[in-house]
């Protein structure tokens, strides 16, 4: 995995965040946190290469996934995306309407899904 790079997790609910944020912390995975699209923008340009994935969270009304996934891809086309989704799995399967995305994560958040599906896109 790439050493020192920090995960950004992207979720309007701060109680995922947090969630998140300790099952992350305790497999020593750092982690920035943003509730907005535009706040998530605004921290993975200047930190060009220090982004290492990104864990975004969608609702199940959501019905810009695919606009916001290619925001964050044109932010840096490099970085992999996770999707944290209360929707059924196959739903949201990986395809090419959605750049950058390597993995889905069903919330509630199991955190052992949730540190193997980080440390994949890590790779």
């Amino acid at each position: 995995s790439v050493s020192g790079a920090t995960v950004l997790v992207i979720d309007p609910d701060p109680s995922v965040l947090e969630r998140v944020t300790e099952v992350l912390d305790r497999a020593g995975i750092p982690s920035v946190t943003t509730e907005t699209m535009l706040a998530a923008i605004e921290v993975m340009r200047p930190r060009s290469g220090h982004v290492g994935a990104v864990l975004l969270g969608v609702d199940s009304g959501q019905r810009d996934l695919r606009a916001v996934v290619s925001r964050l891809h044109h932010a840096d086309s490099t970085v992999p995306i996770v999707l944290m989704s209360d929707r059924l799995v196959q739903d949201d399967a990986p395809d090419e309407s959605l750049p950058g995305v390597v993995g889905v994560v069903r919330k509630p958040i199991y955190p052992l899904a949730l540190v193997e599906q980080v440390r994949h896109a890590l790779r």
